[in-house]
């Protein structure tokens, strides 16, 4: 049986809370637990300014620029149509079933403004067994490289790992030599601590949330053991 957090507050989804209303020292025991003593990624100064929530419905009502803004942050960060008004609906209303959610919208706030977003999903069929998956980073390009993205991937990760997942995979585009690529390789690859399984320009990455051997086989007897990390 996978373990999960018992520090997960549910209704924080529901009310597009700060996930700082899960009691701070609970959490890092939690994480520390989990991660055999290492704390995971902490917030640094810059990190503790930027509130992150999950997006849902009554956040869209109660603010009728709330879609259009993060499309046009997403679409600016991306350099291309990533995103249409019609999915980040979608996108949003997602977050209504709370702890039960399973793909939901990370939205990043400082000093009351929308600045990044980042999608979660628990266990997508395209992952390991037991696995989670982040993606859709996007961070206002006004405030890259202040610890906007950092914010994001912590929550998300946070939200995962109290899900019971075991490990996470992301993918992203990568061309050799071209800077913002070789820029995100480093962070993903570096700081973030994911393992690249397939080079090119398509990475596709692993990271376990927990040491190996520290859970249950992640992976059914049918694994192709990609990711190493139940051998």
């Amino acid at each position: 049986m996978m373990t999960r957090c018992d520090d997960w507050d549910e209704s924080a989804s529901l009310r597009g809370t700060s996930q700082e209303a899960m009691p701070a020292q609970q959490v890092m025991d939690r994480q520390r637990q989990l991660l055999g003593g290492t704390g995971g990624i902490l917030a640094n100064s810059n990190e503790r300014k930027v509130r992150v929530v999950i997006a849902n419905s009554r956040m869209m009502a109660e603010d009728e620029t709330l879609v259009d803004r993060i499309v046009t942050m997403a679409n600016d960060a991306y350099g291309r149509g990533r995103m249409h008004p019609s999915e980040v609906k979608q996108r949003i209303s997602m977050g209504d079933a709370g702890r039960w959610s399973n793909r939901v919208l990370h939205l990043a706030f400082r000093d009351g403004e929308l600045v990044g977003c980042c999608s979660s999903t628990i266990q997508p069929p395209f992952t390991c067994f037991g696995w989670g998956h982040w993606g859709l980073m996007t961070v206002d390009r006004k405030v890259q490289g202040t610890g906007v993205g950092s914010a994001l991937v912590a929550a998300a990760e946070d939200r995962l790992r109290c899900a019971g997942c075991f490990g996470i995979q992301i993918e992203y585009h990568y061309s050799a030599g071209e800077p913002r690529s070789e820029h995100l390789r480093d962070w993903y690859e570096g700081k973030l601590g994911f393992t690249c399984l397939c080079g090119g320009d398509f990475r596709l990455c692993h990271k376990l949330l927990c040491p190996p051997k520290c859970c249950p086989p992640a992976c059914p007897p049918s694994c192709c053991f990609c990711c190493l990390c139940c051998i």
